[in-house]
């Protein structure tokens, strides 16, 4: 697949299929630098979910 094709689609077979078909879904650089904003609203919405239920790890085991 090349560097990052396959990262950026986590393996899958249909992964692999997609970026034969379209060589530009190899690009690690062109889906951060298109794609910012998913990251950014990740990071954002895990913050949110942790300030609205809090962090209850459960008790470590013995």
């Amino acid at each position: 697949v090349g560097f990052g094709g396959s990262m950026i689609w986590f393996g899958s077979s249909a992964g692999v299929a997609v970026s034969n078909i379209f060589e530009e879904a190899k690009s690690v650089w062109d889906w951060v630098s298109k794609g910012w904003f998913v990251i950014l609203a990740y990071v954002i919405g895990f913050f949110v979910l942790l300030t609205i239920m809090g962090w209850h790890p459960p008790p470590p085991h013995h």
